[in-house]
């Protein structure tokens, strides 16, 4: 997380809560996200922990692997995906709440093991569609 914040220090040393201009943005994966927020809400006292599974929100009918913050809102733990903003959020139609999602939108990669090994689940649709092979990324989602 260290090295994170740095890069972007280095880029634009203005607050972080300040919105950059697009030529200073530091562009990472789902993972640095995630790693974000968890120590974003350890700073603050939050217990969080980054999570490793599947979001069903990029592309209907298909998970695709994707890392989230899981954190402790209430009594019980909520997940959050830091890493879509406004533009994202409308690209994706995506209505529902960033802060506490519903199982329904992301599930654990143990889920989603369990559901294929059980047949719930096509591993065919379980994966990296971007990656350009013919199947949905079956090692990501068997473990192979």
């Amino acid at each position: 997380m260290e090295r994170i914040v740095s890069a972007l220090v280095e880029r634009d040393d203005r607050p972080l809560t300040e919105h950059r201009h697009i030529s200073n943005y530091l562009y990472g994966t789902c993972h640095d996200f995630a790693l974000l927020a968890t120590g974003t809400l350890h700073h603050y006292g939050v217990p969080a922990r980054l999570r490793v599974g599947y979001a069903g929100y990029f592309n209907p009918g298909k998970w695709e692997d994707h890392c989230v913050c899981e954190y402790r809102r209430g009594g019980r733990w909520a997940l959050l995906d830091g890493q879509l903003g406004p533009i994202a959020r409308d690209g994706f139609k995506i209505k529902f709440p960033l802060d506490d999602m519903s199982p329904a939108e992301w599930r654990s990669a143990a889920w989603i093991w369990r559901a294929i090994r059980d047949g719930t689940i096509d591993e065919n649709i379980c994966g990296v569609s971007f990656v350009g092979h013919g199947r949905l990324g079956r090692h990501a989602a068997v473990g192979e």
